[in-house]
C-alpha cells in the first residue's frame, strides 16, 4: 500500500486527500471493503481528478485498493477491455495495411463492419491531431 500512494499523482484538492487514514482506500478484507463501499463511491463519484486516478490505477495496475471509484476486480476487468481493444485496433490496422476493405476486414474478424469504420476514422483523427 504504501509503495502505491508513493507513486500516486498528487491532487491536493481531492477529498481523498483531506483523508487523514490513506488506509482507508486499502480494506484488509471484502467484508471490510462492503462496508466502507458506500463512502468511498461517495467521496471518488464526486471527484474532479476521477479519470486521472483511474488512468493511473490502470497504467500501473495497481491490483489493491479502491482507486476511481473502482475495486480491484472492476480494474482487472478494465485492463481486459483495454487490451481487448487495442489487440482489434491492431489488427483491423494490420488488414488496412494488407488492402483489405473495410468490409472484408468486417468478415474476417467476425466484427460489424460500423465498427471496423468507427476504428478507422477514430484513428484518422488521431493521426491527424498529432
Amino acid at each position: 500500500m504504501l509503495e502505491s500512494l508513493k507513486l500516486a499523482p498528487n491532487f491536493p484538492e481531492a477529498e481523498c486527500a483531506k483523508l487523514d487514514d490513506k488506509d482507508f482506500f486499502f480494506p484488509d478484507s471484502q467484508v471490510e471493503l462492503q462496508e466502507r463501499l458506500p463512502r468511498l463511491t461517495t467521496l471518488c463519484s464526486q471527484c474532479v481528478h476521477k479519470a486521472e486516478c483511474l488512468e493511473f490505477a490502470l497504467e500501473t495496475e495497481q491490483d489493491d485498493g479502491f482507486w476511481a471509484g473502482t475495486t480491484p476486480e472492476q480494474r482487472k476487468l478494465l485492463r481486459k477491455k483495454k487490451t481487448r481493444v487495442h489487440n482489434r485496433q491492431d489488427q483491423i490496422v494490420e488488414l488496412l495495411s494488407q488492402g483489405l476493405t473495410r468490409s472484408q476486414i468486417a468478415e474476417t474478424l467476425g466484427i460489424e463492419y460500423r465498427y471496423v469504420s468507427k476504428v478507422i476514422v477514430r484513428l484518422q483523427r488521431k493521426e491527424q491531431s498529432q
